[in-house]
Order: structure tokens, then C-alpha cells, then sequence
């Protein structure tokens, strides 16, 4: 009489969907909603604000900081085809002040 084996039972490891930096982006690891999904925008420099709508290309900008979303109006920031010059005189001055907010 030859003696039975039992079936080896496996665990499979949950993977963790991560982006390209290697951060959790997993749903129940977000607190804050995605930018630009139907919610107020105010602009982090001039005030400016606006409902953002899926559907329609507001042309914004939004940085995302430890969990918090900023945001940049329009005029805030040279059109998409300038130069990167332009876009990195912009971001620092959006970066700039997103540290004084979260400093005071």
C-alpha cells in the first residue's frame, strides 16, 4: 500500500501596483481623490479658481505634495508649446509658494 501525498497548497502574494518612481499607488493607499474629477479648483498663486470637468481640458496644472493637490490657473502658465525655460520658471514659482503654505 503506497502512502498518499497531499496537494501542496500555495499563497500567492497580492501584488502591489506601484508607478514608475516605485511608490504604492494602490486605491485604499490614496486618502485624496485624482486631480481633476469634477472638484473646485483655486489657484495656488493668484486665487483663481474654477470646477474642474473630466470631460473638458481646463488646461491647469496640478502639483501633488505629500498627499495634498495644488493647483495653477491658465495664466499662471505659459502654453503647452513654450519653452522649458518658461515651464521651469513657472513650476518654481509654484513650488515656491506650496512651501510657504505648508510652512505657516
Amino acid at each position: 500500500m503506497t502512502k498518499k501525498r497531499r496537494p501542496i497548497k500555495r499563497r500567492y502574494r497580492r501584488q502591489k501596483i506601484t508607478d514608475a518612481i516605485g511608490f504604492n499607488i494602490s486605491n485604499k493607499d490614496m486618502p485624496n481623490p485624482l486631480p481633476f474629477e469634477g472638484q473646485e479648483m483655486v489657484c495656488v498663486l493668484c486665487g483663481a479658481t474654477q470646477t474642474s470637468d473630466p470631460a473638458i481640458e481646463s488646461n491647469w496644472r496640478a502639483v501633488q505634495w505629500e498627499g495634498q493637490i495644488y493647483y495653477a490657473c491658465v495664466d499662471e502658465f505659459p502654453p503647452d508649446d513654450s519653452s522649458q525655460e518658461a515651464f521651469s520658471e513657472a513650476y518654481q514659482k509654484v513650488f515656491k509658494k506650496v512651501l510657504e503654505i505648508r510652512r505657516s
